[in-house]
């Protein structure tokens, strides 16, 4: 079988609409159509796929005309498309979200209390209006999207500065610092940055660590004990759209999550994952997502402070490409006009 790595130098054998022509490592992709594509011939005859280090190097290129379609950027990144005649707004409302996770065996941030401090700091209302211009729906703490109907109707989390500080006395960590690690993409630097000035609010020294994808994404022959992302003492990772949360309880929340960065271990919440999964009915599902939620609200090993809006700037040429919500772009009935 072919490694994940390896398959596009393989050359990418499958049965999509354009097929590999020639590449460059991390820079440039070219693609021709399929011929004898089974869904009926595409109306392009010829795709290029550039890769940025950055989502401000991709909105600027789309800007000067050197591409047609990109994947999401944050609302900020797409003020300067709004109101342009050359360009078309495509949004789309979905559970994709970023985890600020703090590692629960970490000496400073292993009381819950804490870490409830910390989430506590955070202004969703101002993070959404702020850094994404309302283009987000406020998170709870926990990976159940309001949109879902399995999510239980649960107090919302609010700033609460007096509060935090007493937790912080409470738990002897007055003296609060600690260090965010996270990743050029769209507004997680600005994010990281937010939440350092709400931390020196509640008297927490908040430092951050900006690295690229390839650092942050990075590891050794063990991969899941050395990337940064699952090991760093705090982190801002972005997780896409899952129709269900299944994958985000799973993975990330569950003891054995294979992505549970925080090193979050609870019997209680694995059984109640556990009832929600085999869960016939959607009442059965919100008594166990309510129990979810209590049980995260409570230890806070992962923040979620807002559920992202898609937005995808298009060149107003660009005819019959449907956003989607995990942003996959398919191209194989869009054309040029």
């Amino acid at each position: 079988s072919i490694k994940p790595d390896a398959w596009v130098k393989s050359g990418m054998i499958g049965t999509g609409p354009f097929k590999l022509q020639n590449f460059t490592e991390k820079r440039q992709y070219n693609l021709v159509r399929h011929e004898r594509y089974w869904g009926g011939k595409p109306p392009l005859d010829a795709v290029r796929v550039t890769a940025y280090e950055t989502s401000t190097a991709m909105a600027l290129a789309l800007r000067a005309g050197q591409i047609d379609i990109l994947s999401a950027i944050s609302r900020l990144e797409a003020q300067p498309f709004i109101g342009n005649k050359k360009f078309r707004i495509l949004t789309l409302p979905t559970a994709a979200h970023r985890q600020f996770t703090m590692r629960v065996d970490d000496p400073k941030l292993k009381d819950p209390r804490v870490r409830r401090a910390v989430a506590l700091a955070i202004n969703r209302p101002q993070v959404i209006e702020g850094l994404l211009r309302g283009a987000a729906l406020i998170g709870n703490d926990t990976p159940f999207w309001q949109r879902y109907p399995s999510a239980a109707g649960v107090a919302q989390r609010r700033r609460n500065v007096s509060t935090a500080k007493q937790l912080l006395r409470a738990a002897g960590q007055e003296d609060l610092a600690f260090t965010i690690t996270t990743h050029r993409l769209q507004e997680l630097p600005d994010y990281a940055a937010a939440i350092q000035r709400y931390g020196k609010d509640v008297g927490i020294d908040i430092k951050i660590e900006l690295q690229s994808d390839a650092e942050y994404y990075g590891g050794g022959d063990d991969y899941y004990a050395t990337t940064p992302w699952i090991n760093k003492q705090a982190t801002i990772t972005e997780w896409g759209h899952r129709a269900v949360p299944n994958v985000y309880l799973t993975a990330a929340y569950q003891s054995n999550g294979i992505w549970n960065a925080p090193h979050y271990k609870n019997k209680q919440l694995d059984a109640a994952i556990k009832s929600y999964l085999s869960a016939v009915d959607v009442k059965t599902q919100q008594r166990y997502s309510k129990q979810i939620t209590s049980i995260l609200q409570r230890d806070v090993p992962i923040v979620t402070a807002y559920h992202f809006t898609s937005v995808t700037p298009v060149a107003a040429k660009v005819r019959n490409f449907q956003l989607e919500s995990i942003n996959h772009i398919r191209l194989a009935k869009t054309g040029l006009a």
